[in-house]
């Protein structure tokens, strides 16, 4: 894999992750915006800027713990969204985009080696082996994931590829899809935003499991918030279960 998509000029060039992130809020945005039924569209337009500003407000503060923002991302993205007081009818948009965005967010962070995982076993299949390999670039530099090996003393100082590892950017982007093909299907349910937030969270906690590229502190930090996300999910499904059922319209005799 290599971060760069196209060298645009000498000094200036679209990256692999750059572009990923594009197509996911392209994709969030028509999510959101784009159906015609529910909210007017101003509605719906002012819901997602509110859930991008939480989601780059959560992505900047989240960097300085070295794990990334994207759980916190999505627990302001939904303050912000709480604030601007959207209406119910917009949750099932808004779990399809937060999936288009996690599958977006794996697949940049896959291709640019950003976030790998721990070596595979010599008995993991050779196509998965393959999806976890980063080769040194053409002009010396490389993929974050060869250079945390190198200095972990795993390979030589003039290694030009990775050891194996687990593609933990690549299972996000399934999980994202995943997520977006349920939400999709499952929109109708009241209770779907607060399921996908729900399995996103556990997930999440699953995934960074698996992670070489995390701190203790970094580490800890993403559980912490997955377990926030987790939390915000449980209520968000106990209140939709106890919520009062609604009162019969007793149907006309017909004579």
């Amino acid at each position: 894999m290599h971060p760069v998509v196209f060298q645009l000029t000498r000094d200036l060039a679209l990256h692999s992750f750059g572009v990923a992130m594009a197509l996911g809020l392209l994709a969030s945005w028509y999510a959101v915006v784009g159906p015609a039924p529910g909210p007017c569209r101003a509605l719906r337009a002012r819901a997602f800027v509110a859930l991008l500003g939480g989601a780059v407000v959560g992505g900047l503060v989240g960097r300085l713990f070295g794990g990334g923002g994207l759980s916190l991302g999505i627990l302001l993205g939904l303050a912000f969204l709480r604030l601007v007081g959207t209406p119910r009818s917009l949750g099932p948009h808004a779990a399809v985009a937060l999936g288009l965005m996690v599958h977006a967010w794996g697949a940049g962070v896959w291709l640019d080696g950003a976030v790998f995982g721990y070596p595979l076993g010599d008995s993991a299949p050779v196509w998965l082996r393959s999806l976890g390999l980063y080769d040194r670039w053409a002009d010396g530099t490389g993929a974050p994931a060869l250079f945390a090996q190198i200095d972990a003393g795993w390979l030589p100082l003039d290694a030009n590829r990775s050891l194996a590892t687990h593609p933990v950017g690549l299972y996000y982007a399934v999980l994202g899809a995943a997520l977006a093909a349920y939400a999709a299907l499952a929109r109708k349910r009241a209770a779907t935003p607060w399921v996908v937030l729900a399995l996103f969270a556990v997930a999440r906690m699953l995934l960074d499991g698996l992670r070489d590229d995390l701190s203790e502190v970094a580490l800890a930090a993403e559980r912490g918030l997955a377990c926030a996300l987790l939390l915000a999910a449980t209520v968000g499904i106990w209140i939709w279960l106890a919520r009062p059922a609604e009162p019969t319209v007793p149907q006309p005799i017909s004579r």
